[in-house]
Parts: C-alpha cells; sequence; structure tokens
C-alpha cells in the first residue's frame, strides 16, 4: 500500500499462536466461583422482569460466596463480595442479608449504594477505585446496572459494547466475577435470551446469562452459557421466611410428574367405577363395562387390566363371551 512519508504508519501484526499449544497450555476445567454457574473470571448477566426476584437472587448469591456456603445446592468458593445496591432503600438490602445469615465471620460483604456519576468516564474510574481499596475481592454485584452504564441509547449496539467491554476489562484486571442485572421486556418471547430490555449486545457480551420469570407462585430459572453447561428451565422453590430459593427439578420433569399424577388419579376413579359396577355380583361383558366407566377409552382398558393383574377382577371366558366378575365374588361362587 502506498502513502507519503509524513503518514505513513508501521504497524505491529496481529499476534497468531497455534491453538494445539494454546490447549496444552489452558486448565482442564474452568475454575469458577459458583461450581457449573458462575466462572472465576468474567460477566454475567441476570435478566427478568420487574418483580421476579433479581434482586433476592443476587443477595442470595452474594452471601453464599462471602459465607462460603452453597449457591442452589452449587458449591461455591468463598471470598469477599462488593454489592452495589443501585437502586431501593438500604434497609431492605441489610435486612434481607440478615435473614440470608450474613455473618461477616468468612468473605466480607461490602455495601455501596446510592446514585453513580452522570458525567462522563468518573463513575468507571470511581468503581476501580473502589474495588483497588477492597482486596480479596470475588465478586461484584451491580443491582440494576444501567444506573452505572447510563446509556445515551439503550438500545444502540455500538455503545452498549462498548459499555460492556470496560465492565469486562475491569473484570479481567482484577480476576473477578462481575454479576449484573436488567430488566426482561414485558412481553415474553419464544427465546428468552431475547428477554433483556435494550441492545443485544447486552447478551453478547457475557459469559453467563441468567433468565428469571414469575407466573403467579411459579418461579423458574435457565440459563445459557459460553463456557460451562447451560441450565435448562428449571423451578426454584422460594422461602417467604429466609427470602431465599433453592432449585427444584426441571419445568419439564415436572410437568411429566403433574401429567403422570393426573392419570394415575384418572385410572384409580376408574377402577372405582368398575367395582361399582360389578359390587351387586353380576358379571359384565367387556362393551357393558366400558359403558360402565367414562373417560378415556384407552385409560379404560388400561384400569380393567391393572385390576386383572391385582387379582381384583377375574375375566371369565364362556365360548367366545368374555365377562368380567370382581374377585370376591368370582371366590364365592367356586
Amino acid at each position: 500500500m502506498s502513502g507519503t512519508k509524513e503518514n505513513k504508519k508501521v504497524l505491529e501484526p496481529y499476534i497468531v499462536r497455534d491453538p494445539l499449544e494454546v490447549l496444552r497450555a489452558v486448565p482442564q476445567s474452568y475454575p469458577c466461583v459458583v461450581d457449573g454457574l458462575l466462572i472465576e473470571t468474567g460477566l454475567t448477566m441476570v435478566c427478568g422482569k420487574p418483580k421476579t426476584g433479581k434482586s433476592t437472587f443476587l443477595r442470595q448469591l452474594s452471601v453464599c460466596v462471602a459465607e462460603g456456603t452453597p449457591f442452589l445446592g452449587m458449591p461455591v468458593k468463598c471470598g469477599n463480595v462488593l454489592y452495589a445496591s443501585l437502586e431501593g432503600p438500604d434497609a431492605v438490602v441489610v435486612r434481607h442479608f440478615e435473614k440470608l445469615g450474613l455473618t461477616q465471620s468468612h468473605g466480607k460483604l461490602h455495601l455501596m449504594s446510592g446514585s453513580m456519576l452522570n458525567v462522563g468516564e468518573d463513575r468507571f474510574r470511581r468503581l476501580v477505585k473502589t474495588i483497588e481499596g477492597l482486596p480479596g475481592l470475588r465478586l461484584v454485584v451491580l443491582d440494576p446496572v444501567h444506573r452505572l452504564l447510563r446509556p445515551q441509547d439503550n438500545d444502540n449496539y455500538a455503545e452498549i459494547t462498548r459499555l460492556m467491554e470496560k465492565l469486562e476489562v475491569i473484570a479481567k484486571h482484577f480476576k473477578l466475577q462481575i454479576v449484573f442485572s436488567t430488566h426482561g421486556k414485558k412481553r415474553k418471547t419464544d427465546d428468552p435470551g431475547d428477554a433483556a430490555v435494550g441492545s443485544v449486545a447486552y447478551r453478547g457480551s457475557t459469559d453467563t446469562n441468567i433468565f428469571l420469570s414469575k407466573q403467579g407462585s411459579q418461579r423458574t430459572i435457565e440459563t445459557e452459557q459460553r463456557c460451562l453447561t447451560y441450565m435448562e428451565p428449571t423451578l426454584l422453590h422460594f422461602d417467604e421466611g429466609r427470602q431465599e430459593v433453592r432449585l427444584g427439578p426441571t419445568v419439564e420433569s415436572a410437568e411429566d410428574s403433574k401429567r403422570e399424577n393426573r392419570e394415575r388419579l384418572t385410572i384409580e376413579r376408574m377402577e372405582g367405577e368398575i367395582v361399582k359396577a360389578l359390587a351387586d355380583g353380576s358379571s359384565l361383558t367387556t362393551d357393558e363395562l366400558l359403558a360402565a366407566i367414562t373417560g378415556n377409552d384407552a385409560k379404560k382398558y388400561v384400569a380393567i387390566e391393572r385390576m386383572i393383574q391385582s387379582a381384583r377382577i377375574y375375566r371369565e371366558h364362556e365360548g367366545k363371551k368374555i365377562s368380567y366378575r370382581l374377585a370376591a365374588i368370582a371366590e364365592e361362587a367356586a
């Protein structure tokens, strides 16, 4: 490429490496703050509609890391925590910490609250200064992140990418995990990753995305991961007294269990109708017995076969005719 001496600039090439040599240098597994959920160094987004339990979730995470106790049943690495409560009263936050069992006898949990500066880069510089003054930090929580970032246009991909890069640089420089909350859209979409209000750069800039949702009293969690294994939609059980959540079964297995329970109750109800139909000692043909039971024909046959297998009714053959009797009646007749 041509150019004058005045404007010609010597550029260094990008660094390239042999991927197999890099592979030999990296650990076999990713070190985590929370095993299987949060890697030691990186960014995590916690997204959900207002009042879905994001702050509750983040305070519980903070106390678990500070105390070294499992989070949602997953082991944690104990360490100091900086919790930036950027909206809401401090009294609510500290009372919640107390309910969660914060002792400050293992790791230290530091509370930062109040509004961030709204001018220039000072808010990031102040955050760096704050982290520098708190040695041993393993986790920083920003709740919610927009109070720190204060983007001019929350939908601007380039702007949000630039702001998220600043958080990533901080996380990597101090070798800690930064977890931030952001609001989800009012309208639910098929892809939970589309839930975050604003640019898709929020989702794309993180190592872990945690999506919380709530319908009535039912809370759910699911994740997407860059390094670890994703968590499929899973129920969260809420303890009102301690204001904490614990992991329940997956939504799919819970729905399967409900369906199996409904089918079990249906079969038991049909078995009761069979007993009632044969209670007077009568013998009913297959068609007569089916007519005496309400519901789906396939399930009726299941109920009949179950009662035969458990010897509660007998199937009798008389030529081509098949009839059914209660077991007790058949024994007395014999």
